[in-house]
């Protein structure tokens, strides 16, 4: 059986979103709270409209750290899509308790 291989990061990579699909990288979206709401970062908005959104915001938002469910529910559909292996990248200990 031939390996098939997914490649998987968090959103504080930063990999535009046209590197992503071209380079088939599934990016898990950190939590962000701003304003009183939760968004998924490069999810529910741009980058440029996350940052009219941090101009706008009373408060420097806050992003939450990735829950182990999170990343079992993520990882267990990458093997279900028929992947043999996963490579997670994830963002440093002092970025994030992740």
């Amino acid at each position: 059986m031939a390996q098939k291989i997914k490649f998987v990061t968090d959103s504080a990579a930063d990999i535009p979103r046209p590197l992503r699909e071209e380079l088939d990288i599934l990016v898990i979206p950190f939590p962000i709270a701003m304003g009183g709401r939760e968004y998924q970062d490069g999810v529910d908005f741009t980058p440029a409209e996350f940052y009219d959104m941090l101009l706008a915001a009373p408060q420097i938002p806050t992003h939450a750290q990735l829950t182990p469910f999170v990343f079992s529910q993520c990882f267990e559909e990458v093997f279900r899509q028929g992947y043999t292996d996963l490579i997670y990248v994830s963002i440093n200990s002092k970025g994030s308790a992740t």
